[in-house]
């Protein structure tokens, strides 16, 4: 019953449970999910340190969590077919995972975060946990999004999408909701390809 201090996850038993930003799993989970991995001489258990390797993305069909195995193998799909790269999809995967270990799907999640939006979920309704997973959510999805889209179309296309979001709410939410799909593997187009349909619609094309 006690607690120890380790710098190498291979010396921890499945059974064992850790604490990964400040939630509490087993090591066998953490392992199953990938938010633990190669060895960190220098640093303790932390997504932060499992995410610093190499990134890869590869199919989960066996962890038991609703939601994650299925947008696990959509990210890696995604990265075949050259829409995300690994990075950005390592970057989902992570979020999908922090999801999974609340004991929430990321379809409770983007229907809380849409709920919001259109004015039928109340935030004051939420728990503070509930609150600050959907937070951690839009600000990790914001951040590999908006680098994953400046990287592919340039900062001139970048500004100009921005300069066109600006002028239109109805593109400013397509954005946000093409963003939300990325993230779970459901986004089938590039960030080029989606630019252009942008320009297309503004073009009244």
């Amino acid at each position: 019953m006690g607690v120890r201090t380790v710098t190498d996850h291979t010396r921890l038993e499945d059974h064992e449970r850790i604490h990964i930003d400040g939630m509490e799993v087993t090591v066998g989970m953490a392992r199953d999910m990938g938010l633990i991995g190669g060895h960190t001489p220098d640093g303790g258990l932390s997504i932060g340190n499992a995410t610093a390797a190499e990134p890869e993305v590869a199919p989960r069909s066996d962890t038991g969590h609703e939601g994650y195995d299925a947008t696990a193998a959509q990210l890696h799909t995604q990265v075949e077919e050259g829409n995300l790269t690994e990075t950005e999809a390592v970057a989902y995967e992570t979020v999908v995972g922090e999801i999974a270990l609340a004991g929430l799907t990321p379809a409770q999640i983007t229907d809380t975060i849409d709920g919001i939006a259109d004015g039928s979920v109340d935030p004051a309704d939420l728990t503070q946990d509930q609150r600050q997973i959907i937070q951690n959510t839009e600000a990790k999805v914001t951040e590999a999004a908006t680098q994953s889209a400046m990287t592919e179309l340039g900062q001139e296309g970048f500004n100009d999408l921005q300069r066109i979001a600006a002028a239109s709410p109805e593109v400013n939410a397509a954005i946000r909701t093409y963003a939300g799909m990325r993230s779970l593997g459901l986004g089938d187009v590039s960030w080029s390809d989606f630019y252009q349909d942008v320009k297309d619609h503004v073009a009244g094309h």
